[in-house]
């Protein structure tokens, strides 16, 4: 066998790899409903069925096993959720990046940026 039909196996293999861990059976992605006035963010697994109801006014995409939802836009108050729709705890944010390796950068105020843990502690 020739060292590029290695290399090739080697990649594709890889790559399937890759492509099924992505595919990770607790992944939930965001939906949307939407009445005549009302929208609301919930959540579906990958065969479609819902997990978490619609019943939030934005939602974010879950990583690490939470995503912030948000509970009030007038107060900017969002929540965060575990994949079974358990409120972890709640802040007052403007923006919210997911959580990345434990850790979600929060901003608060304009051009005011602070790191949770996933207990919502400031760190």
């Amino acid at each position: 066998m020739s060292l590029k039909c290695i290399l090739l196996i080697s990649v594709l293999f890889l790559c399937f790899t890759c492509a099924l861990k992505s595919q990770d059976p607790d992944t939930l992605f965001v939906i949307r409903t939407d009445s005549s006035v009302i929208v609301k963010y919930g959540y579906i697994n990958s065969d479609g069925k819902i997990i978490i109801p619609p019943k939030y006014t934005d939602a974010k995409d879950f990583s690490d096993g939470l995503a912030f939802v948000e509970l009030d836009e007038r107060s900017n108050l969002w929540g965060c959720i575990d994949t079974e729709g358990i409120l972890r705890f709640t802040l007052n944010a403007k923006f919210l990046w997911e959580y990345s390796e434990g850790f979600a950068a929060i901003e608060v105020e304009w051009d005011s940026v602070i790191y949770v843990d996933r207990n919502g502690e400031n760190i």
